[in-house]
């Protein structure tokens, strides 16, 4: 598939010409940050006249993004036509059972220490926008680069935290799940992001000369080297 986005255009604009797969590809692609873009295009097309090619896809099961893309838009159209209540199954007698994972020391030294990292990080965020010009003794220079600037570290503390405590968790649930295995229960685990799209940013920003031996860190670590790079 070519790359929609090689262009400075707006994201819409980019998206037209762009057939229904390939729209819909991009609305499963939550990594890319283009769903609501492409939903748009999509919407814009009319649902009615591409109907066929919805059904393909909805019928197609080698190709789980395509076809959950597809179910994705035909129940929301089904919804604002008043035809379709929900697009969530009922839950009605489902029982839930907690899995409890106890940190063990090294787990607990291992969040000590990035939570103290990235405290030191904030405790000098504010010196770091003042030598970027951000701020001044008399306060913002530019107000707009300064909240990007903590929307940003936000944001990377937030996205550290949560992979740090679920891969500490992630061997617990290893155990859960082979224990439930035999006793004839299927296990349903849900990915919300991969990773895919950060993989993709440091690859583009490794030169063509190290191709032959590629080395990209994007664990919590390389957030926190990041910002400490940046911050000296």
């Amino acid at each position: 598939m070519s790359n929609p986005f090689d262009t400075a255009a707006p994201a819409a604009q980019k998206l037209h010409g762009k057939s229904v797969e390939e729209l819909l590809l991009l609305i499963a692609d939550n990594e890319k940050g283009y769903k609501q873009e492409a939903l748009a295009v999509l919407l814009a097309m009319g649902l009615e006249e591409n109907y066929p090619v919805f059904e393909l896809a909805v019928r197609d099961d080698d190709n789980y993004d395509l076809r959950n893309a597809a179910m994705e838009v035909l129940a929301r159209d089904l919804k604002a036509l008043g035809l379709y209540a929900a697009r969530s199954l009922s839950y009605e007698g489902v029982e839930y059972e907690l899995v409890e994972h106890t940190l063990t020391p090294e787990q607990i030294r291992i969040y000590d220490a990035y939570a103290g990292a990235f405290q030191i990080i904030h405790n000098n965020l504010d010196a770091a926008l003042q030598a970027a010009n951000v701020t001044g003794e008399r306060g913002a220079l530019n107000a707009q680069a300064k909240s990007a600037a903590r929307s940003a570290f936000e944001s990377a503390k937030q996205r550290l935290f949560s992979h740090l405590i679920t891969s500490m968790k992630t061997p617990t649930l290893i155990r859960s799940i082979e224990r439930d295995l035999p006793a004839g229960h299927a296990a349903v685990i849900q990915i919300v992001s991969t990773g895919e799209a950060l993989m993709e940013r440091r690859l583009a920003d490794i030169p063509t000369e190290e191709w032959a031996d590629v080395q990209v860190d994007i664990t919590p670590r390389e957030y926190v080297l990041c910002r400490g790079r940046h911050k000296t």
